[in-house]
């Protein structure tokens, strides 16, 4: 089961990373969101590590998808898995 942290982190992920960089400002304001509504605070503190781990165990399967048969995910164009892979090693906290 997924933790109340690793799902923020995943959010931020999924919108505050665009072309490879990573929008700071725009993750803060959802964590200042869910701090407001949740019971949860100081969440900001473990965000970084929780933040960067998704983003490598999601390298991680497109990776493996780009060297596979087996595909997790939709393969847009020749390359694209490995491209994404890279990009999200490459994408820190800041």
């Amino acid at each position: 089961m997924r933790t109340f942290l690793s799902l923020i982190t995943d959010c931020i992920r999924s919108s505050c990373v665009y072309s490879g960089r990573f929008d700071k400002e725009a993750a803060e304001q959802i964590i200042k969101g869910y701090e407001s509504l949740s019971s949860k605070k100081e969440i900001e503190k473990d965000l970084p590590q929780v933040f960067e781990k998704i983003c490598f165990e999601l390298a991680l399967r497109y990776y493996t998808d780009s060297v596979s048969e087996t595909k997790y995910f939709k393969e847009i164009y020749p390359g694209y898995s490995r491209e994404r892979a890279k990009s999200l090693m490459n994408t820190l906290w800041g």
